[in-house]
């Protein structure tokens, strides 16, 4: 199978993986958006190469249209060789890792910067999946116990309600569902996709919270927000490569105006109604 078509594969089948998470977003204000890179597709013998996060409180970030956010991102050493076809997909060779911390030795900080919150995640089974056996291998306990949710199971959930039936629906596809940037970059970057799927999560929390942002309807606050100007962070690569490559949290970004996804969210209030 030639170089191209394996880096096809890997592409699908990260959009197909069965996702598992817990419901609604709902019971919690604050979370961290979740994202990692890989060697291949199967957790028990393929490695991490990178993870992205981004930690948000959802009330506050919708309340402001976009408060600031902070992220965190590192390489990883897995520990093995990256098959030329897991680069193709995410830019991350051998070299880019030779020298860096393996999971084991940055898993202690990431899960300072998880805290106590639950995590979300883009088809959340793949990167719980590699998160869970890394921390195996490291013989440290899992990185939250507060739950895993999904953007990927809650916009299937919402394009059933506009009688689109559908059980997969990739990250660039979900943000053009919802009005939002997406990549611009040939390759998959964890801290890109992180902040993508945060902006995807923002809206889901919106419609799973019956759009109440504090007591105020969200109707009334999108009215509040119209004049505000719609912003995001650069999406090129280059710009989320941390200088250091420490895997320390990154500081804040203000990411992008909730404006941008207004439109898609009451199309889908109309529904619902």
């Amino acid at each position: 199978m030639t170089t191209a078509r394996i880096c096809s594969s890997i592409s699908v089948w990260r959009a197909v993986l069965v996702f598992e998470g817990d419901g609604p977003f709902r019971g919690f204000s604050e979370a961290v958006i979740i994202d990692v890179e890989t060697t291949g597709l199967d957790p028990k013998k393929d490695r991490i190469v990178s993870v992205g996060a981004v930690r948000v409180d959802f009330r506050r970030f919708i309340a402001h249209s976009g408060d600031e956010v902070k992220t965190y991102y590192c390489t990883v050493n897995p520990e093995c060789r990256i098959p030329a076809a897991a680069s193709a997909v995410h830019g991350i060779t051998d070299a880019h890792v030779a020298g860096e911390e393996r999971f084991a030795d940055i898993v202690d900080g990431l899960r300072d910067f998880v805290g106590s919150r639950p995590l979300i995640a883009h088809n959340c089974t793949f990167d719980r999946s590699f998160i869970d056996a890394e921390c195996r291998r490291a013989t440290k306990p899992r990185l939250t116990t507060t739950g895993w949710y999904c953007t990927m199971e809650r916009m299937c959930f919402y394009e059933r309600t506009r009688g689109n039936v559908r059980s997969r629906i990739g990250l660039q596809e979900a943000a053009e569902l919802m009005c939002m940037p997406a990549h611009t970059s040939a390759y998959h970057n964890a801290l890109q996709d992180a902040l993508i799927t945060m902006q995807l999560a923002a809206g889901i929390y919106m419609l799973d919270n019956k759009l109440e942002v504090g007591s105020q309807p969200s109707r009334g606050a999108a009215q509040n927000l119209a004049p505000l100007s719609s912003t995001i962070a650069a999406s090129s690569r280059s710009a989320f490569e941390p200088a250091n490559g420490t895997g320390s949290p990154q500081g804040s970004s203000s990411v992008f105006n909730i404006i941008n996804i207004i439109p898609r969210w009451l199309s889908w209030l109309k529904i619902m109604r």
